[in-house]
């Protein structure tokens, strides 16, 4: 009997020391070790599938023709400003174009607010593919001007579907105005949504 009892301790640290690690090792972590390993080989593959996508899709010669016209109609949305008496002109003109054409479509324009200092960055597309994209320099506008952009602030009123609605409505509007974010603010009375737009003008 005292044998058996002193042979118990020895089993007991046998199970602990020995057979407890082994299942640990097989039943946690090595299923655990190959999870990651099976998440890791999937991750590689998406990365390579990314990498292998093209940034952009190549111009067409229809597109690349219309770029290179001096007399496209595109140009003619991009004005000339010179001093503040322009810019004020030219803000009015922006305005009145805004309200007129969001007015025909139903759309309710509550209030404008802009900002004419220069933007440096692309809003449009992410910094990878902004080196991509075609240029237009700045003697594709105007001989003598560099291209330039300033912010408009659209608050629309209404639900979402007018902000979107307003959205559609931008072509129609002659100069260009490019939708490069929106926003929702919210107060206990009542929500704004704003659509912010960049316009390109040519300056000296």
């Amino acid at each position: 009997m005292s044998g058996g009892r002193r042979g118990r301790p020895i089993l007991l640290l046998i199970v602990i020391f020995g057979l407890l690690p082994t299942l640990f090792v097989l039943l946690v972590f090595l299923p655990v070790k190959k999870r990651m390993a099976d998440d890791q080989v999937r991750l590689e593959a998406a990365l390579k599938r990314n990498q292998a996508l093209p940034n952009v899709q190549p111009l067409t010669e229809k597109e690349k023709a219309l770029l290179a016209d001096p007399l496209a109609l595109w140009r003619t949305r991009i004005p000339m400003v010179e001093n503040d008496s322009q810019r004020l002109a030219h803000y009015h003109n922006v305005v009145t174009d805004v309200q007129q054409v969001f007015k025909s479509h139903g759309i309710s324009l509550v209030g404008v607010r802009s900002t004419w200092n220069p933007i440096k960055g692309s809003f449009t597309l992410p910094t990878t593919l902004s080196s991509s994209t075609p240029d237009v320099g700045k003697d594709s506008v105007s001989a003598a001007g560099q291209l330039q952009a300033w912010v408009l602030e659209t608050q629309v009123d209404g639900s979402p579907r007018e902000l979107f609605q307003a959205l559609e409505t931008l072509p129609d509007i002659h100069p260009i105005l490019e939708p490069v974010a929106l926003r929702w603010d919210f107060d206990p009375s009542k929500g704004k949504q704003v659509i912010i737009l960049r316009n390109l003008v040519s300056t000296p």
